[in-house]
């Protein structure tokens, strides 16, 4: 959006022209922008147990006469029974923990969870985790029965000052009560809580963002992200992955330990995030954990079915891609801040040979990587929509049964659709979730590697060649129908990574097809060397990602800010 047309678009589209300007010149945009929004953001209610609703009691199967807060509401610490702590761990780790695989799921339902229920509710950090555990299973379940993503409230609609209560937040708030306690804690579990906390996954949303981000604090940064609390989210990424080199630097005899591999699998995790804080430098020392969890898989079957390790060695594979074009990419095009400076012609088309024959060899190692995906990961562009998914489960699940207990049968089907008027089919452990992730993930790094060319036909067009064309067709083929924006992985946006950076995305993605109806040389480009069903595509792709923006904007302050752009652009009434 730096771009010097794309400015001077939104500039004639959006009243915040000023904004905008002022933001792309700060040394750190998207910090800038996190914080613009975090500052108009409505807090989060700050209540624990006490202050639970009839609504959060009915969500977590608590019976509705339990407890004796007030309005009938509240309940105690010792009103939780194992039943229901039980239930709402399984929901977290069917579903976030497959995605971010953070925590030891034996050691936590076999040790953790039945020492904090004999021992009591404490300050320390294992009831820390345990609370942020539950807190995260609460949102599993109100994605699992699509509870709209505005959650519940404790005023009036009309009351400007409204306490926002997103699914979990009580039991959230029990967590953050005891933070402070553990805080400057080393430890592999004070890690976790931050990663809890926050949530994300790979990647950026601008071409020198390709960065990386670590457990409390793990835990925090999760469930910041799973209510657009981004600016939180951000911070806390920072907490957890500090937290995580200081565990690494300070113990490295812990790589040596029994939780070796579970502190390889948070660091990876957090390196895939941003911003960079120096964690990314000991990858080298830190290593790939090797999943070798022969008890896990007898006594959890979702983590064969699920086909977690697989997803996850996928995705960090695929980021020492991303960081491989990053880095070669500056190197022959220099660096782009606040945005490229405008080039001659003669110079331009001096890069021009460098750039086409390096885009391509990325795009070639890019198809490389798909094809050597594990077979139950992989997919064709001719068959974009299909995989071999877990049977799809009923959208509720009670205490107990939040996915039954057997291996899920398999089937072979196209999982994805453009058609949103469908109900929305779940699949067990967020499967749709992680592979719509995975693939997007690698038609936006096509889209990336690719962009350079439309660049230059938006700055250069007198010196575009048919190379230069080509180029460019292929960034906006990449721009299409990406599975996250389809049904149903749109309609599960509580458990999907980086929330605010796929909006950003998207409206970029907004631009740049509203530019290619707008621009004459686009225009040749698209009808010359793009197929014929692209017009078909890429009207599904505005609808698509404009209905994504749309159903976020009253809830996530991100959102909001890409819908009053792309609003303007495509003329929209804000119903």
């Amino acid at each position: 959006m730096a771009w010097p047309m794309i400015r001077q678009l939104l500039d004639q589209a959006s009243p915040r022209g000023s904004e905008l300007h002022g933001l792309f010149m700060d040394p750190d945009p998207p910090a800038a922008m996190l914080a613009q929004q975090a500052a108009r953001q409505q807090p989060l209610s700050t209540d624990g147990l006490e202050g639970m609703t009839m609504e959060d009691r009915a969500l977590i199967g608590l019976p509705l006469d339990a407890g004796g807060g007030a309005g009938g509401g509240g309940i105690s610490l010792a009103d939780l029974d194992w039943a229901t702590m039980e239930n709402l761990a399984k929901a977290y780790f069917d579903t976030f923990n497959l995605i971010y695989p953070i925590m030891d799921r034996q050691t936590f339902s076999g040790g953790l969870l039945a020492s904090v229920i004999s021992n009591g509710f404490d300050a320390s950090v294992d009831t820390t985790l345990v609370f942020l555990v539950l807190a995260l299973g609460v949102v599993a379940l109100a994605d699992a029965q699509n509870m709209p993503l505005g959650g519940f409230k404790t005023a009036d609609d009309d009351n400007d000052d409204l306490t926002h209560r997103p699914p979990g937040v009580a039991f959230f708030n029990e967590a953050r009560k005891r933070l402070g306690f553990s805080l400057t804690d080393v430890s592999l579990e004070n890690v976790q809580v931050f990663a809890l906390a926050g949530s994300d996954s790979l990647p950026s949303s601008s071409p020198v963002a390709w960065k990386t981000g670590a457990d409390d604090a793990s835990l925090c940064r999760l469930y910041f992200e799973s209510c657009s609390r981004h600016m939180d989210f951000w911070r806390m990424s920072i907490s957890a992955s500090v937290a995580c080199r200081a565990l690494v630097t300070s113990n490295p005899a812990e790589l040596q330990s029994p939780r070796a591999n579970l502190i390889r699998r948070l660091s990876l995790n957090l390196e895939l995030e941003l911003p960079l804080t120096g964690l990314e430098k000991l990858e080298e020392v830190v290593g790939l954990p090797d999943f070798d969890d022969i008890l896990l898989d007898a006594f959890y079957p979702e983590s064969q079915d699920s086909h977690f390790k697989e997803h996850f060695a996928s995705q960090v594979a695929l980021r020492r891609l991303t960081v491989h074009f990053h880095n070669t990419l500056r190197n022959v095009l220099g660096p782009t801040p606040p945005f490229p400076p405008l080039a001659s012609p003669s110079s331009s088309a001096e890069l021009e040979p460098i750039a086409v024959t390096v885009v391509d060899g990325f795009f070639a190692q890019l198809d490389t990587w798909r094809s050597m995906l594990p077979q139950p990961l992989r997919w064709s562009d001719a068959r974009a929509a299909h995989f071999q998914a877990p049977m799809p489960q009923p959208a509720y699940y009670g205490q107990g049964a939040m996915y039954p207990p057997q291996p899920a049968l398999l089937q072979a089907a196209d999982i994805f659709t453009a058609d949103l008027t469908l109900a929305p089919t779940h699949y067990p452990y967020a499967t749709d979730v992680r592979i719509a992730l995975l693939r997007t993930r690698f038609h936006y790094n096509k889209y990336l590697i690719y962009r350079p060319f439309l660049f230059k036909a938006l700055h250069h067009s007198s010196s575009v060649g048919t190379d230069d064309a080509r180029c460019v067709a292929e960034c906006l083929k990449a721009c299409l129908k990406w599975p996250l924006i389809m049904s149903p992985t749109c309609h599960r946006k509580r458990l999907v990574p980086s929330l605010f950076l796929w909006s950003q995305n998207l409206l970029g993605v907004l631009i740049i097809l509203h530019l290619s109806r707008q621009v004459p040389i686009l225009q040749t480009i698209r009808a010359t060397f793009c197929p014929a069903t692209f017009d078909i595509d890429a009207g599904e792709t505005v609808n698509l990602s404009i209905a994504w923006l749309r159903d976020l904007k009253d809830v996530d302050p991100t959102a909001s800010w890409c819908w009053d752009v792309a609003s303007r652009l495509y003329r929209l009434d804000d119903g």
